[in-house]
């Protein structure tokens, strides 16, 4: 996903009560990366704290950043902290004692403003972290407005606003724009001891600051819309009245007691995605939304249609409206409100003595039109599905192409589904599975005349003829969340995001990487433009913040559309460790193929007493 990589924070999430969660005591943990500089906001390529820099100054990192309820701040040093040399008095870098302002003689005091997530510290030698850094500029390197040689003086702010992320495991990310091209990262964590004197709303022992759970309701603050009260955490409609006092949970008009789905707002409809890419010369950049509607008969671009053969073998087909059972099969709207998903319900009845089809097709009767697909045949199609009965029967998929008049002109080979996965299941199924004859009598697929964008159906074709379906229990899936998703080889960086941005192996099990020996990185890449793509990728002990030690290498060019075998050296890591593994694209809005992505480590030569072998 874009956007992988050194963004520590999800930007959603945002403190719920006004700066309460900050009353008490804090330190900057000593851990790497916990404190650093970069170019652009949360990357801390510049400079960061590492295991040296900890070491050496451990009088820093138990300096405790203290927000008091009545808004006053302070800063308790233990008695000595780290100094600067361009701190007033201060000779050299090293521990000592305090030095004004920089030792609480300015009485210091915070804001927290919630609607814009920014932090401001007021008093001269009040700040977070690290004192040099300030808004616009560096205490430490101090500008020279007239040219003149000279330094101008070092003037202490009244004031630094940081901006502020709450994390969900209970630490606080602050940044700070010291230059155009430079901003710092802060990382604090509340010191959770008996020392810390901070409100504590639920009397469990533990402050606000430090309790994940203020109201004590089972709900983590972050996720509860009401941490401080604990007899609500959900407010569906964001109306201000949680779930449980609210009469209309999803504010839509129909009272609760009422409303088939009382948190989904307008009961009549429920939509199905398909993400992205191209349909035909169109190529759309917003996920398409297929609404089921209560007649069952909707528009673009994949609608619903639920097929029976009133007899076994016999044509025409009938068309399932809404919840009626219509010959094999059936189908109705379903809520899931432990997983949060809304569905479709689909119940093939064992004792039919024939097969039911669901389409998601394009067109209507008088309308078919077929859809280029051709930009997908490379990628998959996905799906939530969850299966409440199987009883005897079995679950397949397929797709299909037809003309204008709906005839069939192509079918793929149906697809076998395992459904005895308990739960909500994701599936996805390449669409080269969907290539190949077919069972019956139709061409092979063709991309170009997509029909049916997906067929569930309980007979496969595996026999000529219809199968017996009675006595073999229903078989009751509820589907969700279809997709169809474009190859996933082709990577593009758009010029809208972030610096940062990158893509991240999503695959756990080659964890943990380890380079004892030189290491050789190799990728089949291609351009389908036939520009070029600078590459390069990064080690990480773990994502983000606990990213050291880490590594990047370097960017190789990837240029031309036909395929190419590229390599990357990379020297050995010793007994490091990595748990992230990133790849960066660093020119920007133009689309690379990279497949076949392999990491080789060269043996590493034993040591023996045989000095000439």
């Amino acid at each position: 996903e874009l956007g992988a990589g050194s963004d520590p924070l999800d930007p959603s999430s945002t403190p719920t009560v006004d700066g309460d969660f900050l009353i008490g005591k804090w330190i900057v943990p000593s851990v790497n990366g916990s404190i650093g500089a970069g170019p652009t906001e949360f990357d801390v390529s510049y400079w960061s704290a590492d295991e040296s820099v900890i070491a050496a100054s451990e009088c820093f990192y138990d300096d405790e950043y203290i927000f008091n309820a009545d808004g006053s701040f302070s800063i308790n040093r233990q008695g000595e902290t780290w100094l600067r040399s361009w701190q007033p008095g201060v000779e050299s870098d090293g521990c000592g004692a305090p030095v004004a302002p920089y030792d609480n003689s300015i009485p210091g005091s915070w804001f927290y403003d919630q609607e814009n997530q920014l932090l401001t510290i007021f008093g001269q030698g009040s700040y977070i972290g690290w004192a040099a850094a300030v808004n616009g500029t560096r205490l430490d390197f101090p500008s020279d407005s007239d040219n003149d040689g000279v330094p101008d003086e070092v003037i202490v702010p009244d004031s630094i606003v940081y901006k502020t992320y709450r994390d969900e495991n209970g630490s606080v990310t602050f940044t700070i724009e010291s230059s155009p091209d430079e901003w710092w990262t802060i990382i604090i964590e509340p010191v959770c001891s008996d020392s810390n004197s901070g409100p504590d709303w639920d009397f469990d022992g533990l402050a606000d600051s430090c309790d994940p759970d203020d109201d004590n309701d089972g709900v983590i603050d972050l996720d509860d819309a009401f941490p401080f009260d604990d007899t609500e955490s959900l407010d569906t409609d964001q109306d201000g009245v949680g779930n449980n006092a609210d009469d209309d949970d999803d504010d839509d008009g129909i009272l609760n007691a009422d409303d088939r789905f009382p948190l989904i707002a307008g009961d009549a409809t429920y939509d199905i995605v398909f993400t992205g890419g191209a349909f035909g010369d169109t190529t759309i950049d917003e996920s398409l939304t297929m609404a089921v509607i209560s007649d069952g008969i909707v528009d673009d671009p994949f609608n619903l249609r639920v097929w029976s053969e009133p007899e076994p073998g016999v044509d025409p087909w009938e068309l399932c409206e809404s919840s009626e059972e219509c010959g094999a099969i059936k189908w109705t709207t379903a809520e899931d409100v432990a997983s949060n998903k809304r569905s479709i319900e689909f119940t093939f009845p064992g004792d039919a003595d024939y097969y039911g089809e669901v389409y998601l097709s394009s067109g209507l009767p008088g309308s078919w039109l077929p859809l280029d697909m051709s930009a997908y045949a490379d990628g998959t199609i996905s799906f939530d599905i969850f299966v409440e009965s199987v009883g005897n029967q079995e679950l397949y998929v397929a797709l299909a192409c037809w003309d204008g008049n709906g005839a069939y002109t192509c079918h793929s080979p149906h697809v076998r589904l395992d459904i005895s996965q308990q739960g909500w299941n994701t599936v996805t199924v390449p669409l080269s599975d969907f290539t190949g004859s077919n069972s019956c009598c139709y061409d092979p697929l063709d991309f170009s005349q997509i029909g049916a964008g997906l067929i569930f159906s309980n007979w496969g074709w595996t026999e000529q003829s219809r199968p017996q379906m009675a006595d073999k229990g229903d078989l009751i899936v509820r589907l969700a969340n279809v997709s169809w998703n474009a190859g996933p080889s082709v990577f593009t960086h758009p010029q809208a995001a972030e610096s940062w941005g990158g893509f991240a192996n999503t695959d756990p099990t080659i964890y943990p990487i380890t380079l004892p020996g030189d290491a050789t990185i190799s990728f089949t890449g291609s351009v389908p433009s036939e520009e070029a793509v600078d590459v390069r990728f990064r080690f990480e002990f773990n994502p983000w913040p606990d990213i050291e030690p880490s590594y990047d290498t370097s960017s190789v060019t990837v240029s031309g559309a036909a395929d190419k075998i590229y390599t990357i050296e990379v020297p050995s890591q010793g007994t490091n460790t990595f748990s992230s593994f990133l790849m960066y694209l660093d020119t920007k809005d133009v689309g690379v193929s990279i497949t076949n992505i392999g990491i080789a480590v060269a043996e590493t030569p034993v040591l023996t007493n045989d000095d000439d072998n």
